[in-house]
């Protein structure tokens, strides 16, 4: 049975200090949906006082098989009887929000798989999210000023030999962080880079989440650990 198709949506900072937007769509018919090639397309635009989204996913039609399945690491699809149900939680960054005329707006994209665009009314962001926001930015720049101070207390001595401009083996620096697959061991909290105390990565020193991974994990089996320590504030 159809029911009526609602949309709940929001931009939320976690414990980790990211920013993420939300999405809730319920009772989305599958009968709505639109068949290209080998995948589904679901697309749907809500507008209201509170701003307005339009949203476009795609996905193999294979997966209708499964109950409940995964797009990414950033949406979950469930399904209802005749309708989906989906949860859309994508980290993105503050400079994307942009002031166009009297609203804010944000629009991402991840490949084909998923598009967003998010209007908010000025006085609604402002009221609703600007402090937020706010209170992150500033986190940032203090965790990556006090980050520095780590880092040059603990910089290695470089010779003629083993500097890093002159090591042509040296991989290229990937800063593509995403969320570790489920009970995988390769993961920031298992990772030589990983600041605990701070959430953070040494090597691109930028905030993560222990459930985070990128290409450049490591792990030593014996570590060496340097005393001393700080809590920015």
């Amino acid at each position: 049975m159809e029911g009526k198709c609602t949309v709940k949506t929001r931009l939320a900072v976690d414990k980790f200090h990211q920013l993420n937007h939300e999405i809730i769509i319920l009772r989305y018919p599958k009968s709505h949906l639109r068949l290209v090639g080998p995948s589904y397309i679901m697309q749907l635009t809500r507008e209201s006082q509170k701003g307005s989204i339009s949203i476009r996913l795609s996905f193999s039609q294979a997966l209708l098989i499964k109950n409940e399945f995964r797009i990414s690491d950033h949406t979950l699809i469930k399904q209802k009887s005749d309708n989906l149900e989906v949860h859309v939680k994508k980290i993105i960054s503050h400079k994307r929000i942009k002031r166009v005329k009297n609203e804010f707006s944000l629009s991402y994209k991840q490949g084909s798989d998923l598009e967003v665009t998010y209007s908010i009314p000025e006085q609604l962001f402002m009221d609703k999210y600007q402090q937020a926001i706010t209170r992150m930015v500033k986190n940032h720049k203090t965790v990556s000023t006090a980050h520095k101070q780590h880092t040059q207390t603990n910089k290695p001595l470089l010779t003629n030999n083993n500097s890093i401009s002159g090591n042509p083996s040296k991989k290229k620096q990937n800063n593509n962080v995403r969320a570790a697959r489920y009970e995988s061991f390769r993961r920031c909290s298992n990772c030589d880079y990983f600041i605990n105390k701070l959430n953070q990565c040494g090597l691109f020193s930028r905030t993560v989440s222990i459930d985070n991974v990128c290409s450049r994990f490591n792990y030593t089996k014996y570590r060496t650990y340097l005393g001393g320590g700080f809590s920015p504030r």
